[in-house]
């Protein structure tokens, strides 16, 4: 037994000293190359990028509208037969553990610890939330070491104590306690089980009273700020986009051998075609992009999708500030959600502006009284928002009734189930697709 664990140590080590040897071989090989002007490149072959140009978006966009012809003026209606405000008692939708087994994120030991993660808003957000509201119903002291993401930019507390009693200082002083309802079982679940962000989203919406007074001053903040950014928005019939880009359609995502690729395979983008088809049914007149990367080839071919409806007069691309572009999806009465975390909260936080600018009898620049009287979220389903997600059972993210506010009617569309975007060339060659397919055309209308 020793002899044969002795020769299997040799031979391994006798591997590594090859492994050492071939790598010092190619290093000696690159730098003759380098030195001769040439290129060496000894790992697997890339295959490029698919990356149409514009003209081959805009003959293929213009191919696809050809067949609709021309589109009659009409008035936003409902569109199709999409699933209208689907009424969902989100206090039920407990969180499952998940199948990694990673300890939750939400505990005492990582309260001593906070600062904000290698994340966007939508997920600082979550983290914000969750850990306030961990704080407030077992009385802990909540504090993020770093300042610049919470007070400085988001206009949150950065430091927050509770008393005996679990009541704050300050943003909460409008709040009746007595009408605060704690779940507990459903906090219990979030903290026993849940290691991401996206899982945390069904205890923010079951606090939401609490969540909303956090967020009050970022609220009115995003708002003002966008209203200087983009003055000549006016939001009667004004389709608002969001969409989601930068770093899911990265090299980097594609290349990746990482099966979860930090968390990028979640995020399945709604396909060229769906804006179009939208628009051209509601005969939309004029349409506001707002993107991190207006420079991307999916922004370009929703873009062209969008330019060949008939009906549709002007597309402008909106690239400012984060708040700024928060604030203009917030005021949107007609909104279209990304697959994102930072959609989700457009929806959730701008159901609330819109709800207490309607009730307090205010008009914001643009609005009229028929207007303003409904605000319509727009939901493509697809990634993890898809109700056959493999990744469901634990995130549940969703919206639920409550979130509507009484004056938001939410229109659900079921899209293409895809649980693992990896940026591949046959994903993108999806997004970049024009005409809708007919199983879609069948289900909710030409």
């Amino acid at each position: 037994m020793k002899r044969s664990s002795a020769g299997a140590q040799d031979a391994s080590f006798s591997s590594l000293l090859a492994s050492h040897k071939n790598a010092k071989r190619r290093r000696k090989r690159r730098k003759v190359a380098a030195q001769n002007g040439e290129v060496i490149n000894d790992g697997p072959k890339v295959i490029a990028m698919n990356k149409p140009s514009a003209e081959e978006l805009a003959e293929a966009a213009k191919a696809a509208e050809a067949k609709y012809g021309p589109q009659s003026a009409k008035p936003p209606t409902v569109p199709g037969t999409a699933v209208k405000n689907v009424c969902r008692q989100v206090g039920s939708m407990y969180p499952t553990p998940t199948p990694s087994g990673q300890r939750p994120w939400l505990s005492d030991d990582w309260l001593k610890s906070l600062d904000p993660p290698s994340c966007g808003m939508g997920n600082k957000f979550f983290l914000y939330s969750m850990y306030r509201l961990y704080a407030k119903f077992n009385r802990k002291r909540l504090f993020f070491f770093s300042k610049d993401w919470l007070r400085d930019k988001f206009c949150l507390a950065r430091e927050v104590r509770y008393d005996v009693q679990g009541n704050a200082e300050s943003d909460e002083s409008g709040i009746d306690s007595s009408q605060i309802t704690r779940n507990s079982r459903m906090l219990q679940s979030v903290f026993d089980n849940c290691s991401m962000y996206l899982q945390w989203s069904p205890a923010v919406l079951v606090h939401s009273r609490l969540v909303y007074a956090w967020f009050a001053t970022f609220i009115a903040e995003c708002i003002k700020v966008s209203r200087a950014k983009y003055p000549e928005v006016s939001f009667d019939d004004h389709l608002v986009v969001h969409l989601r880009t930068g770093d899911i359609f990265d090299e980097r995502v594609r290349q990746s051998q990482n099966k979860s690729n930090s968390g990028f395979i979640f995020y399945t983008q709604p396909p060229a075609w769906f804006y179009g088809w939208l628009a051209r049914k509601n005969a939309y007149k004029t349409v506001s992009i707002v993107t991190q990367t207006p420079e991307s080839t999916y922004c370009k071919a929703v873009k062209v999708a969008l330019e060949t409806v008939s009906s549709i007069t002007s597309v402008h691309l909106r690239t400012g500030k984060m708040l700024e572009d928060f604030g203009l999806l917030m005021q949107a009465n007609h909104f279209v959600s990304s697959v994102s975390t930072f959609s989700w909260w457009a929806i959730f936080l701008g159901n609330k502006h819109f709800a207490d600018h309607q009730r307090g009898g205010l008009k914001a620049k643009g609005e009229d009284s028929a207007a303003a009287a409904r605000r319509q979220v727009f939901v493509p389903l697809t990634g993890y928002w898809h109700p056959q997600s493999k990744h469901g059972s634990q995130c549940k993210f969703v919206m639920d009734e409550a979130s509507n506010q009484g004056c938001c009617d939410r229109y659900e569309y079921i899209l293409e189930k895809e649980d693992y975007w990896q940026n591949t060339n046959g994903q993108r060659s999806k997004l970049f697709e024009f005409n809708a397919p007919n199983w879609f055309l069948e289900k909710y209308g030409t």
